[in-house]
């Protein structure tokens, strides 16, 4: 729990800038004198802060910032720190832009590769959807299966892979954002409702501009609700 708490405070500090890159972060002493944790809570946490890409660990030199652009944005946990910074908004811009460039490829294969099983479990989700009356858990779960269906029916397993990471990274968001109000959810199961008439009918084209306008929706919800409640 000790390693956890402390690996969460140093990874958020140095997401925040409060370590710069190339800078060396205090002694194993320091550390854990600091946050009153044992030396090998401090030298665990760091080895999983170089896993993540946010450090280097140089033998006899000391533990050193990577830059930005050497973290590893695919992790989750990573991902979650940065969005408690003041560049959430830059994060998620950044995140829109990702799945602007990989999710509606994946949707438009999907329109062309789809199985009847495939198009069962994407309608199953959507049923799900529906019944969900506002309930986040049920509605997430079948939101996630929904577009699972959709990556596995592309038919790519490389675009799959990444497809359902990048589904991972906008949960935290999803979940945020997530409005229960009746007609809001109509219009959001109504969309992807569209999307799956345009798979089960190989309109590719038609699929892969659905899917750019339900990621502008979902972009679109996140600025109004961050305008109604800055950080």
């Amino acid at each position: 729990m000790k390693q956890n708490k402390f690996l969460e405070e140093i990874g958020l500090a140095i997401v925040k800038g409060e370590y710069s890159a190339g800078a060396a972060l205090p002694s194993e002493n320091h550390l854990a004198k600091l946050f009153k944790v044992s030396r090998t809570t401090v030298r665990s946490a760091t080895k999983s802060l170089e896993s993540k890409g946010l450090v280097e660990i140089r033998r006899a030199s000391g533990t050193f910032v990577n830059d930005k652009f050497e973290w590893n944005w695919l992790d989750e946990t990573v991902l979650n720190w940065a969005l408690e910074t003041d560049q959430r908004l830059h994060i998620q811009q950044e995140l829109r832009r990702v799945r602007l460039m990989i999710e509606p490829d994946i949707v438009q294969l999907a329109a062309q590769n789809a199985t009847a099983y495939d198009l069962q479990v994407m309608e199953a989700a959507i049923d799900q959807m529906r019944i969900s009356n506002g309930d986040l858990e049920i509605f997430n779960t079948a939101d996630i299966s929904f577009h699972d269906a959709i990556a596995k029916a592309c038919g790519n397993p490389i675009l799959y892979r990444m497809g359902k990471t990048v589904l991972a990274l906008q949960q935290p968001i999803f979940i945020e954002t997530f409005v229960s109000d009746p007609l809001e959810l109509e219009e959001t199961i109504a969309l992807h409702q569209q999307i799956f008439d345009s798979i089960r009918l190989q309109k590719s084209e038609e699929a892969k501009a659905l899917a750019m306008t339900l990621i502008q929706r979902a972009y679109r919800n996140f600025i109004e609700i961050k305008k109604a409640s800055p950080i």
